[in-house]
């Protein structure tokens, strides 16, 4: 018998030749247009899908990076941010939070608001003083109970939230784990810088701009700071305490949604 990617067969003593090598040819041919074709697809995929990003942010240039998740067992997953907190006070604005699900299962999320500017994850520079003259003066905050919201998202659709949203996860309803895309998006543009501040990237390092000490602003100086554009995304890093008191848990003060236990192994599978 020919031996397949031989284009002579030693089978016999006539001479004859094998076709199998053409054959072969002709195979190595469609598998490359194919995938030619699915390259070709995938890179439409992907641009389709950062111009989607770039209409609901409004920005002209992101970057992002990723990881896909699946829960093998409802586990509601306690209170949360993504990024340490000098992150989200500094670079907050132009970070953002995006999930999408891969499967017809879709996905679940538990949301929680912060009502408290005394207590939410980014604030105003008036906030800040109000809290250290509060713990200066010995006053106790107003713990306030915040219950959560779940969302659904169903397949084909990507829920996009800013990166100091207070979030959960943890939930499986189906055989697949709801398998689905965590995204950690930066937002590079000018609309979306924070205004309040003369905070600039120039190349790929933190270029603060600040005022001399007779506040004349005739002269400035520049601090370059260790953490870029680039590191931003190399980050994340989830983080369960209070911003300004890293001895309480975020969950003491944000708890699960009304009803939710209630749910466990009869709606969400264990």
């Amino acid at each position: 018998g020919s031996s397949r990617g031989s284009s002579v067969s030693d089978s016999g003593d006539d001479g004859r030749c094998d076709d199998s090598g053409s054959s072969e040819e002709e195979e190595e041919k469609s598998t490359s247009s194919s995938s030619a074709h699915l390259d070709s697809q995938i890179r439409n995929d992907i641009a389709s899908f950062e111009d989607s990003i770039r209409e609901s942010l409004q920005c002209t240039e992101v970057k992002y990076r990723g990881s896909f998740m699946q829960t093998e067992r409802t586990m509601y997953q306690p209170a949360h941010v993504d990024y340490d907190y000098p992150i989200l006070q500094e670079y907050g604005k132009r970070l953002f939070l995006a999930f999408f699900p891969l499967t017809e299962e879709g996905a679940f999320l538990q949301l929680w608001q912060d009502y408290d500017p005394t207590t939410a994850v980014t604030t105003t520079a008036e906030v800040e003083e109000e809290v250290r003259s509060s713990k200066h003066e010995g006053k106790k905050t107003t713990t306030t109970i915040q219950e959560g919201t779940v969302v659904y998202i169903p397949r084909g659709k990507m829920f996009i939230v800013p990166s100091d949203t207070i979030h959960g996860g943890g939930f499986k309803r189906g055989h697949g784990g709801n398998l689905r895309f965590h995204l950690y998006i930066d937002v590079e543009d000018d609309a979306n810088k924070d205004s309040s501040s003369s905070s600039s990237i120039k190349d790929g390092a933190a270029v603060i701009e600040e005022d001399d000490d007779d506040g004349s602003g005739a002269q400035r100086r520049t601090k370059k700071k260790e953490t870029n554009d680039i590191a931003l995304l190399d980050h994340p890093m989830n983080k369960y305490t209070e911003r300004h008191d890293r001895r309480r848990e975020l969950c003491e003060r944000f708890v699960d949604a009304e009803g939710l236990e209630g749910l466990m192994g009869k709606f969400f599978d264990v």
